[in-house]
């Protein structure tokens, strides 16, 4: 992979990146989508759960009302005397009458309870007494009386074949002298419109199902209720979404702890949602929409990055060629002001100066070859020099002038020796002949007013310094301190070894030197009066050579003495410039 990316075109390492960071943009943002979805179905799912919550405790609330009003019907005095008489020997009359007045106190004990459609009560000899509140009941209640005796008292909730009907059922027992004696069973009826009818306020598409023992016994609304009662629920309380009859529902459910009645909350999942479900496909889009031009834009911002490019490459290729001529490569040409169009204009001034450098070599090239030329021209000089110094010697000998001899002898070996040697660095050893054959001739000159000592390291004698750096030195001590003073001048050359440099110290007992002066020597306004190589020439030279660490010191005194140091590298053959 990085092989490949390394290989491609700007243009394209564009497009990639911008691909790679869309893509990633794109996949957060379906995510973020998906996880908002998720937190707004949790909290339509809150809405309903307490929707839920309130309906079902208000539905408990109220069932557990009529679960006292049936405790208050059988432990009714009247009632448990009524059904107390019932014998099997009772004539019909007797049996009527207690008839009569067992559904009037039922009725007048159960009328201010308006969710009671009827109440039922079988006594022990199997005689049926219904008194009707609202309606009339037909109903086989065999299984419902063989519930409530099973129970032993307690109420049982069973689901009625009538649609909207709750039954409890209830065993009723003599309580007088505590004998607990079948009087009969209670059967309630209880008409789940009624009791919900005010209590239950659902929105418009929402209805509410209650569901027990596997059937439904509440249905408000119009949905798919028989179903909800078939499915497996894994905990007490929950949500779900699923089709029933074709169509997506939201559907929340919880289980009463009140006798295990199943209350579900049904929102159709279209109304609720669909705002929803709209905005995440419009974000899909949107996205795909910004992907798709995300990298049309790339493309064409890196055809418009790349072309520049691909323009300087072609004009670097033919000057490669040798084509260097920058009026031929930027001709008509419209250069942007951004880093690109600076680029080319860099370039075309880097073309520039490259062609003015070639121009300005070529003549000094020519210079060279001239100056070659009249060197040549020139070499009969020297010759001619040095012949004429060789005659003087002779002269000189033959007619018993040793110290005329001497002087010529030394001042034609320093001449030869400064003329031949076109190299920039000597050795110390050879720079020493200079300065002995300049001696010579100065001693002869000075006689004993003249004391040269020379000191050093024989190891440094090899080490290389640059030509004519001691002997100009020597000169200028000579010329400033012995030719101001009648006394002996001495003067002491000393080599001192460092860690990673040398020192030569010139060291003489002349006057002095006063500040003023000696200010305008280190500033190089003092010009040599010998041979025209002042202080400042040698401090340039070595500046140039090693670094402006290396150079020229001068410590004097005001009234006598004066100390010229010269600090330089070490360079030994084969490693110098």
């Amino acid at each position: 992979m990085r092989a490949y990316y390394n290989n491609q075109l700007i243009k394209n390492k564009i497009f990639l990146i911008t691909a790679v960071i869309m893509a990633l943009v794109s996949g957060l943002s379906m995510i973020a989508v998906h996880f908002a979805t998720r937190i707004y179905e949790d909290k339509v799912y809150a809405e309903a759960a307490q929707v839920l919550n309130l309906s079902s405790g208000t539905v408990d609330g109220k069932l557990r009302e009529i679960e006292d009003l049936t405790f208050d019907i059988l432990s009714d005095r009247t009632i448990q005397s009524q059904l107390s008489s019932v014998t099997d020997t009772m004539n019909e009359y007797d049996y009527f009458k207690m008839k009569d007045k067992l559904m009037d106190r039922l009725v007048e004990l159960a009328r201010h309870q308006r969710a009671i459609a009827a109440i039922q009560v079988n006594d022990a000899s199997g005689g049926e007494s219904q008194a009707a509140i609202t309606s009339r009941y037909r109903l086989d209640t065999e299984a419902y009386e063989r519930k409530a005796m099973e129970a032993g008292g307690s109420v049982v909730w069973l689901p009625a074949d009538e649609p909207n009907v709750l039954i409890a059922a209830r065993q009723i027992r003599r309580m007088s002298g505590l004998s607990l004696k079948n009087l009969g069973v209670m059967i309630v009826f209880v008409d789940m419109k009624r009791l919900t009818g005010q209590s239950l306020e659902l929105a418009e598409g929402r209805f509410f199902v209650m569901e027990h023992a596997g059937r439904v016994v509440l249905a408000s609304g119009d949905g798919p209720s028989e179903q909800l009662a078939q499915l497996p629920l894994r905990e007490r309380q929950g949500y779900t979404i699923m089709k029933l009859n074709g169509d997506a529902y939201f559907i929340t459910h919880l289980i009463s702890k009140y006798q295990s009645f199943t209350y579900y909350n049904v929102l159709p999942y279209g109304s609720v949602f669909l705002q929803s479900k709209m905005i995440k496909c419009g974000l899909f889009g949107l996205y795909a929409l910004l992907f798709m031009l995300a990298l049309y834009f790339a493309r064409v911002a890196g055809r418009a990055i790349s072309k520049p490019l691909e323009q300087l490459t072609a004009k670097m290729k033919l000057v490669q060629k040798g084509n260097i001529d920058s009026a031929d490569l930027f001709r008509d040409e419209n250069l942007n002001m951004d880093e690109t169009g600076q680029i080319h204009r860099h370039f075309r001034l880097m073309l520039e100066t490259i062609n003015a450098l070639i121009r300005e070599n070529y003549a000094k090239q020519l210079a060279i070859n001239e100056s070659e030329y009249k060197a040549l021209q020139a070499q009969i000089n020297p010759h001619f020099l040095y012949n004429t110094l060789e005659s003087i010697n002779w002269m000189a000998k033959a007619n018993r002038q040793p110290d005329i001899s001497a002087m010529v002898t030394a001042l034609g070996r320093l001449l030869r020796g400064i003329i031949s040697r076109k190299e920039p660095l000597i050795t110390i050893e050879e720079e020493m002949r200079f300065v002995r054959n300049y001696a010579t001739i100065q001693q002869i000159r000075f006689g004993e007013r003249l004391q040269l000592r020379i000191e050093g390291d024989e190891q440094l004698a090899g080490c290389y310094i640059p030509k004519l750096t001691v002997q100009p030195v020597i000169e200028n001590a000579i010329q400033h301190g012995l030719e101001a003073m009648s006394a002996p001048c001495a003067i002491t050359l000393s080599f001192v070894a460092g860690e990673s440099h040398m020192t030569i110290c010139v060291t003489d007992n002349g006057p002095g030197i006063d500040e003023a002066t000696l200010a305008a020597i280190r500033e190089g306004r003092v010009v040599s009066k010998g041979t025209g190589i002042g202080l400042s020439n040698i401090r340039e030279r070595i500046r140039l050579m090693f670094g402006d660490e290396y150079g020229v010191e001068i410590e004097a005194g005001a009234e006598s003495g004066t100390t010229v140091r010269i600090r330089v590298p070490y360079r030994w053959e084969g490693d110098h410039v």
